[in-house]
C-alpha cells in the first residue's frame, strides 16, 4: 500500500495471476504488454507507487516471499 500524500490518495496493488492470456488497453492506457523483469523500462514507469510495487514483488519473488509492504510518498516526483 501507498499512501501518496501529497495527491490525498491510497494506492494499493495486488498480486494475481490471469485466468487466460487476454489482456488489452482500456481507458487510462495506451499500450500494455507483458515484459520480463530485464526488459521493464524503469525510467518510463509514470507513477512512483507502481515503482514501489514493481521492486516489491521482484524482491519477495526472488527471496521466495509474498510480503505486505507499505510506504508514504509526501512530495511529488519533479518532472
Amino acid at each position: 500500500m501507498v499512501n501518496v500524500l501529497y495527491a490525498e490518495q491510497v494506492h494499493i496493488t495486488f498480486r494475481a495471476a490471469l485466468r487466460e492470456p487476454k489482456f488489452g488497453v482500456g481507458e487510462e492506457s495506451l499500450e500494455v504488454k507483458l515484459v520480463e523483469e530485464a526488459e521493464i523500462p524503469w525510467k518510463d514507469i509514470a507513477f512512483a507507487s507502481v515503482d514501489f510495487a514493481l521492486r516489491r514483488y521482484f524482491s519477495d519473488r526472488a527471496a521466495g516471499l509474498e510480503g505486505l509492504h507499505f510506504t508514504e510518498i509526501a512530495r511529488r516526483p519533479s518532472l
